[in-house]
């Protein structure tokens, strides 16, 4: 019965105004009344302005504040302004993201619930994702990973190097035939998010949606340890998969300095 009331009210606000009767669940935004300024309200008398509940102290502060709006909306509360996602902490649940694939396909952390998911920041320009793509590591990782996992896990390479087309970054991986999906973070949104620090940078969420390790791909910076390498991904998702903490679960990334905008 309240949301049909309520929608009675929606539909009648075009032609009455800004300000217009409400009956639901919500909480008015204001304590004191904006007509009679300081004299506390009573919820049996609320109306909605630009979308907040508001509430009034008589039925008298009410017709006035229909009748004009503007004349007394400076005496509410500010509108807050909307959070922005907090940054990647490690031991907490990896802030919720969205970004386009290579192909233009819309990708979403919140759609890989139950699964591990390796996110590693990548650059073509970059002599090391150079490096860790042509010389194998990377895609022998991922293959390791997999296996671990048992394929329930996903390897995502992002880019947020500026003016890198997504055919050509979609390019680059195919050439150096690494089996991960390509996303797109153009506005370095994503990279400010998990506080990504370089172009090799890698992070693993757990199933639970935790991030568990955050650091570079391996030991080997220079490339110069072949099969002696310790890679740390590879180690972090064993460790979830048996349901360990991953040792160690913070390293310090190697590659070229992501550039974020500000």
């Amino acid at each position: 019965m309240k949301k049909i009331l309520l929608a009675v009210a929606v539909a009648a606000a075009g032609a009455a105004g800004t300000a217009w009767a409400l009956q639901d669940d919500r909480a008015p935004v204001n304590k004191t009344c904006p007509v009679m300024v300081g004299k506390p309200i009573k919820t049996a008398y609320m109306s909605v302005h630009e979308g907040r509940p508001i509430g009034f102290c008589c039925g008298k502060c009410k017709k006035l504040f229909d009748a004009d709006p503007g004349e007394y909306a400076g005496n509410l509360p500010p509108v807050e302004a909307p959070k922005s996602p907090g940054v990647a902490q490690l031991g907490k649940p990896a802030p919720a993201f969205e970004l386009k694939d290579t192909d233009g396909n819309v990708v979403k952390l919140a759609d890989f619930k139950e699964q591990i998911v390796v996110l590693q920041w990548t650059d073509p320009a970059c002599p090391a994702s150079k490096r860790l793509a042509a010389d194998g590591v990377e895609s022998a990782m991922i293959k390791k990973i997999r296996l671990s996992a048992k394929d329930k896990i996903f390897h995502f390479s992002i880019c947020s190097a500026a003016g890198v087309k997504s055919d050509a970054f979609a390019k680059f991986l195919a050439d150096a035939k690494v089996d991960s999906k390509g996303l797109m973070d153009p506005d370095n949104k994503v990279a400010k998010m998990f506080a990504a620090r370089t172009t090799t940078h890698a992070f693993v969420i757990g199933t639970d949606g935790v991030l568990l390790y955050s650091g570079a791909v391996d030991n080997d910076p220079d490339g110069k340890k072949g099969d002696k390498a310790i890679n740390y991904v590879a180690d972090a998702v064993a460790s979830i998969v048996e349901g360990k903490k991953p040792k160690p679960d913070k390293t310090t990334p190697y590659g070229t300095a992501l550039k974020v905008a500000k």
